[in-house]
């Protein structure tokens, strides 16, 4: 599905280049391109990766066992022991060690086991951190989008007002032109004309910064022509409906904070661990080689006489002996013969250490203290946001009604008041209040439009991902 997804994106950006943005984007399209490039986004996955990471380690330097290989060679000049015969001898000697050793915490207060369980809900807490980093984007591209499609209304009710303008002025030189209206009415119609065009360019300025707003969050090129898709409303019968205390629990930022929270918790218990004793288990493998161990070897026997029976030369006494040599044992030889393993347990009874354990054990509960405070902040400012959200659908609703009853009727006014002027019953300043009257009732209308369809969206996405 994601391949597929980014399969779309990358046709729309490469049809919006040759083709000038004539493919439009919705605001589904936008909202899944900002999730796959924002770098905010990006960022929050990375820390989740590390959280990871920390958990990781923490099951393998704490459940597996320390395991190191050790070799080193030493060279004695002088009187020395020979750690091959563990005799003194008085000339230079090389030796080596090789070894493999190893330790294993049997008992460390449950540190580990707390530690572990610490890592675990930190994790967990950064994957809600990306979900309310994604969720915080979503609101500003869903309010970027949403500016760029008001200010585009906007534009299109001040470009129509511009026109009105320009008929009104050009109505009022045909009615000059006959002495019906005097040279400052004119004047005025054209200073109307100047004011519309400002309001033109204003408008294509906020418009510009919107759109730029809108691709700065989605992180696409600035270049990138966008033809953004009009929002489809549905109805909002059920958004009025009162949300349960306990659907809040289900927000990221809820969530998030609740497994940071309870993480602070095995801060404080596995730092409690430190005042009890530690159970280490040491084990090893190793042998020694010396350049001096040195072993006799059996050459042959030497047959001598030892002496005569009675004193007769012809009665000798004979006996055999054997001759020997002495030759340096060699390497591997001398590592099989010397080769020794131990195992040992190891305790160690914590008495004094500058306070150390202590203040990490009272920081950890602090930290824990303050996790819960934020806990509940946050779980109230979730609470109180959406029921604002909730709250502010039915009133932005009812504004948008009113005020498209109020444009409805200025409109009319105003369409009677150019007749009426355009006949000579009117003077110019009362059309230029109609107009201004009306010009000012359409921007409120298209104000309330927005900001009724962005509350609307906001809770919308809320309901739909994280209440029902």
């Amino acid at each position: 599905m994601a391949v597929l997804f980014n399969y779309r994106i990358f046709i729309l950006l490469i049809c919006s280049y040759f083709t000038y943005g004539q493919n439009k984007w919705d605001i589904d399209l936008c909202i899944e391109y900002a999730l796959n490039n924002n770098s905010q986004v990006k960022k929050s996955k990375l820390s989740s990766k590390i959280s990871e990471e920390n958990y990781k380690q923490t099951i393998n330097s704490k459940y597996i066992p320390t395991i190191n290989a050790n070799a080193n060679q030493q060279i004695n000049f002088g009187r020395s022991i020979d750690p091959g015969s563990n005799q003194f001898v008085n000339q230079s000697i090389i030796s080596n060690n090789i070894g493999i050793f190893g330790t294993y915490n049997l008992f460390n207060g449950l540190q580990n086991y707390n530690l572990k369980r610490q890592n675990e809900l930190q994790l967990k807490s950064s994957v809600y951190e990306i979900e309310k980093t994604k969720v915080d984007l979503i609101i500003n591209i869903l309010n970027n989008y949403l500016q760029v499609l008001l200010f585009n209304e906007q534009l299109r009710n001040s470009d129509n007002q511009l026109a009105r303008s320009r008929y009104i002025y050009k109505r009022g030189l045909e009615l000059n032109s006959i002495g019906a209206l005097p040279e400052e009415d004119i004047l005025k119609l054209n200073a109307q004309i100047s004011s519309d065009e400002q309001s033109v360019i204003s408008i294509k300025y906020q418009l510009l910064q919107a759109d730029f707003d809108l691709k700065k969050n989605m992180q696409i090129p600035m270049d990138t022509k966008l033809e953004l898709d009009s929002i489809r409303t549905t109805d909002d019968s059920n958004l009025e409906d009162s949300i349960p205390s306990s659907k809040i629990n289900s927000l990221p930022s809820v969530k998030s904070q609740k497994y940071k929270m309870e993480s602070y918790k095995y801060s404080v218990s596995s730092s409690k661990g430190a005042y009890l004793p530690k159970i280490n288990l040491n084990f090893g493998i190793a042998s020694i080689y010396s350049s001096q161990y040195t072993q006799l070897t059996v050459k042959g026997n030497q047959v001598a006489t030892v002496g005569l029976v009675n004193n007769d030369p012809n009665q000798p006494v004979i006996s055999s002996y054997p001759i020997y040599s002495v030759s340096k044992i060699p390497f591997n030889e001398q590592l099989s013969r010397n080769l020794y393993y131990y195992l040992s347990l190891n305790l160690v009874i914590p008495l004094l250490n500058g306070r150390t354990t202590k203040t990490n054990y009272e920081k950890a509960k602090l930290n824990y203290e303050a996790s819960k405070i934020d806990f509940e902040l946050i779980k109230h400012q979730a609470i109180s946001q959406l029921s604002q959200y909730q709250a502010s659908i039915s009133f932005a609703k009812s504004k948008l009604v009113f005020a498209k009853q109020e444009l409805e009727s200025n409109k009319r006014s105003l369409e009677i008041v150019i007749k009426k002027y355009e006949g000579g019953y009117i003077n110019t300043l009362d059309l230029l209040e109609e107009k201004f009257r009306y010009n000012k009732s359409e921007s409120n209308y298209l104000q309330c439009k927005y900001e009724y369809l962005f509350r609307k969206k906001i809770f919308e996405y809320y309901v739909k991902n994280y209440i029902e």
